[in-house]
């Protein structure tokens, strides 16, 4: 497989956690993570300095954001929710003690959240009451939400879609048999998803796979952008493919075991065991522009400016050209004219009161 040559260039690394990297995500201001050593860490994407710290009793294993809170998932059995700026808590919600919470979503007005007792809990997110509770035949790895759907991954090799609207199963896609799907992710075309060392992807709106890419080890994470699908690997690397040709770009070495990726178009971090967080620069990041082919000269201004008086005086002789085929005449000349000449057809023309323009006509023979 042809490779897309791309070093991509380490920025900075972070060692505020104690602990492995359990989850990250961004917003436009902050870098959100979460760790086994019980902690949330809140980072300025700015200057990447530590804002402040938050703290859960147990592992944290699961964060999302929105525009006004960060929620957490823990190992003690909360869900947290907490106030962006001041960092207060807001509201918290207790499972029995045997219940961690391994996943969560959010989405404009739910909060989503997997349970290990294969249970998917949905509560509003203003008071934390429970919507609804969704049962699994396995046990639920992961969830993602979107405008009309649920996703959940099952530990017995299935993903189930559930309709928002009234919580039935629109549709059970089966990827392997009582194969765990540990990883899933989706975007506004498709549904990702981890079995081992395959990557599975699928159609939403066909609900069929159209794609499968293989590594050499087992997948440990998994994350889509616009524009890339990111795999870190348990041989301590990140595969990067390009989204939609799916062309591979040269494997992100790491050297350290990794735990967890996120992308959030502008930067890629890497969560690792030691509690690191690395964060790379996009390799798509400004490229907003079409590249010019190999050894095409950069267009001044000026050439820019001849290029275009060219293009204008080129239209402008065409269009004197193209005027003489036409000419008015009166109804009565016109159709002597074509009575005169035996003209087959009159392509294109224009009749008004008194007059009549012939354009682009063809003789007979």
């Amino acid at each position: 497989m042809g490779q897309l040559n791309n070093t991509l260039e380490l920025l900075t690394i972070l060692s505020n956690h104690n602990g492995p990297i359990s989850s990250i995500r961004t917003d436009r201001t902050y870098l959100f993570s979460g760790s086994k050593d019980a902690t949330l860490r809140i980072f300025k994407k700015s200057n990447w300095e530590e804002v402040t710290s938050l703290v859960h009793s147990s592992w944290v294993n699961c964060i999302e954001a929105d525009s006004e809170k960060l929620y957490s998932g823990s190992s003690d059995s909360t869900v947290r929710a907490w106030k962006k700026g001041s960092w207060g808590l807001v509201s918290s919600i207790k499972h029995s003690r045997f219940s961690i919470i391994k996943d969560l979503a959010v989405d404009k007005e739910n909060c989503y959240v997997v349970l290990t007792d294969r249970s998917l809990i949905i509560y509003s997110k203003q008071k934390f009451v429970q919507q609804e509770k969704l049962n699994h035949t396995g046990i639920v790895q992961s969830v993602e939400v979107d405008n009309t759907n649920i996703y959940s991954s099952l530990s017995d090799g299935t993903v189930v879609i559930w309709k928002k609207n009234n919580y039935e199963v629109e549709k059970v896609l089966t990827l392997s048999s009582f194969k765990t799907i540990e990883q899933l992710e989706i975007d506004n075309a498709y549904i990702y998803t981890s079995v081992g060392k395959n990557i599975k992807v699928f159609d939403k709106r066909k609900k069929e796979m159209v794609k499968e890419l293989k590594i050499n080890k087992s997948i440990v994470s998994l994350a889509v952008d616009d524009s890339l699908l990111l795999v870190a690997s348990k041989d301590k690397k990140v595969y990067l493919w390009k989204k939609g040709t799916y062309k591979e770009y040269s494997p992100l070495v790491i050297e350290k075991a990794v735990t967890c990726i996120y992308s959030d178009n502008d930067f890629i971090y890497v969560g690792c065991k030691n509690g690191e967080i690395k964060i790379y620069a996009h390799p798509m990041k400004g490229k907003t522009t079409k590249k010019q082919p190999a050894g095409a000269k950069k267009v001044t201004k000026k050439a820019e400016k001849t290029q275009k008086t060219e293009e204008s005086t080129k239209k402008t002789k065409e269009d004197k050209k193209e005027k003489k085929k036409s000419k008015d005449y009166t109804v009565k000349e016109a159709k002597e004219l074509m009575s005169k000449m035996s003209y087959e057809e009159i392509l294109e023309f224009t009749e008004g009161d008194k007059r009549v323009t012939i354009q682009k006509y063809r003789k007979k023979g």
